[in-house]
């Protein structure tokens, strides 16, 4: 059998885990995504997504950011004001050089 003290501290730790595991799902990941130009229509499958709280459902927080000739997805990309971006192979290219 095991002795009381014991029992309490399993029952505490769990407890913790438990509200710890609790205030985690509660928080939203952000998450910023770097059009490639600005709003338009081109881009409403992102907006509709985040309208109807999909990204929510899955704990994301996106940010939309318009681009336009002084935020290119690429350096906004590199300079870390946005994890994600869409675009086409200039990605890639950056990326080799």
């Amino acid at each position: 059998m095991m002795p009381s003290n014991i029992i309490f501290s399993i029952l505490i730790f769990l407890g913790w885990i438990a509200s710890a595991v609790a205030d985690s799902s509660l928080q939203d990941d952000v998450v910023d995504l770097q059009l490639r130009w600005q709003h338009q229509f081109q881009f409403a499958g992102y907006y509709a997504a985040v309208e109807k709280g999909f990204y929510k459902e899955e704990g994301l927080e996106v940010r939309l950011h318009e681009g336009d000739p002084s935020h290119q997805t690429v350096a906004e990309v590199l300079a870390g004001r946005a994890q994600y971006a869409e675009g086409n192979s200039e990605f890639f290219y950056q990326r080799l050089l």
